[in-house]
């Protein structure tokens, strides 16, 4: 079978800045004797390269029984508002759980979000399993849910405004879920969805929380404005499923499952197979504008893509694959498609690599493009270690791409801060 030849380039307006750097299928190991740089200075990374700022200081905070930790959320979810002026970060509380901050893109001390007393989600605070997402378009909303287990979930959307300090609700499905579904029902993508690029659709699993017993019951589709308009139903199928979320068109939602991940119309009239397996992943846009799944195959060795990244068109169904992890270095890898003001493009944050260091695509933060034949371009060093989940980089782009966000331990330090790195414009011209 034709394996697609892959550019493994450095982007060269990172190299004149840094004034060289190191080859990308080579990772200069002289990067882990690199101090941790001080809180919000933007320094030179040493190895591959990339202007990174170290944004937080968590040994001034509090901590959890696995240590100091602010966390940029996930590879699937965007961390600025509208006018990148806030990121949206996980800090902790004084009860030494993990609850949504507010940090200035630039660093500093987070700030955690309380709500005001006696709103009408009945939260205190923003924890960490609200799903909190930030507006499209207006800078001082964060929507977020109630939470995901029958104890604290319902069927409702809420906004929190920050510049006023009030909460209200967007939409509630009450009532307006089949029948056959049941009681003391409430919703949640799993913690790894969003909404579409618009805001306005969002995709649920819909669990049963009768006699404190959570059980999955089906899935929905609607529309968030006028209150929540239902789009479609799909009635549990009985996989075994991890997440789902909205594409960023509204159009498509994708399912994925540890038997199968699928992609469905918003009206459920249709199922395509994108793998029979589940992975770190992420919704995307490709160069043609339509919808896309980026994803890698590591347990179906049936899959034809089996050991490869690669991308599935959602409106054509087409498959392309980018690259063979295993051929540069079985790594454990996350995914990030939210760069979709920049069509064609996805982040991939690698740890935890199988081979040695000197050969493998490992502990890095790697642009794929997402076509055949791609561009992969490798922009940053991590320093992470990847002992423990928290301390793995989970790195996501900005909307236009211009910047990524990723987390680290910096060389096992034992302190899981986040960091941002600049991303010239010409990286992805190659001017």
């Amino acid at each position: 079978m034709h394996c697609p030849k892959i550019q493994l380039i450095t982007s060269l307006a990172l190299c004149i800045s840094l004034m060289g750097c190191g080859l990308s299928g080579d990772l200069d190991t002289s990067a882990d004797n690199q101090p941790l740089p001080a809180l919000g200075e933007l320094v030179a990374n040493p190895g591959i390269g990339g202007l990174i700022t170290r944004l937080s200081d968590s040994s001034s905070g509090e901590q959890t029984t696995g240590g100091f930790i602010t966390r940029i959320e996930y590879s699937r979810v965007q961390p600025e508002n509208a006018d990148g002026s806030l990121l949206l970060v996980h800090g902790v509380n004084s009860q030494g759980l993990l609850q949504y901050a507010l940090l200035a893109p630039t660093g500093g001390d987070i700030h955690l979000i309380n709500l005001p007393d006696g709103n009408v989600s009945g939260q205190s605070t923003l924890h960490d399993e609200t799903e909190a997402r930030w507006h499209p378009t207006d800078a001082n909303i964060i929507r977020f849910i109630q939470g995901s287990n029958s104890y604290i979930g319902s069927l409702k959307v809420f906004e929190y405004n920050i510049a006023t300090n009030e909460v209200s609700v967007l939409s509630d499905l009450t009532g307006k879920l089949p029948a056959d579904w049941g009681p003391s029902l409430y919703g949640s993508t799993g913690l790894e969805g969003t909404f579409s690029a618009d805001g306005n659709r969002m995709a649920w699993s819909i669990e049963s929380g009768l006699n404190n017993a959570e059980n999955t019951v089906g899935f929905v589709t609607f529309d968030v404005r006028n209150g929540g308009e239902v789009l479609g139903t799909f009635d549990y199928d009985g996989r075994e499923h991890d997440h789902l979320s909205i594409s960023p068109s509204g159009e498509y939602v994708v399912i994925s499952a540890h038997e199968k991940t699928t992609a469905h119309p918003v009206d459920f009239s249709a199922e395509r197979i994108l793998l029979n397996e589940t992975q770190h992943s992420d919704l995307c846009v490709n160069a043609s504008g339509n919808d896309c799944y980026i994803t890698v195959s590591f347990n179906d060795a049936s899959n034809a893509n089996y050991g490869w990244v690669f991308v599935t068109d959602l409106t054509t169904g087409h498959k392309t694959r980018l690259f063979n992890i295993f051929r540069t270095g079985n790594t454990s890898l996350h995914l990030s498609g939210r760069a979709l003001n920049r069509p064609g493009w996805a982040l991939m944050s690698t740890y935890n690599c199988v081979e040695s260091k000197s050969s493998a695509k490992c502990n890095r933060l790697t642009l794929v493009e997402l076509k055949a034949n791609p561009r992969i371009i490798d922009v940053t060093s991590t320093h992470s270690s990847g002992k423990g989940y928290y301390a793995e980089p989970h790195g996501t782009l900005s909307r236009d791409g211009l910047r990524a966000y990723f987390n680290s331990d910096w060389n096992n330090l034992g302190v899981i801060n986040s960091f941002r790195l600049e991303i010239p414009a010409s990286t992805y011209t190659g001017g």
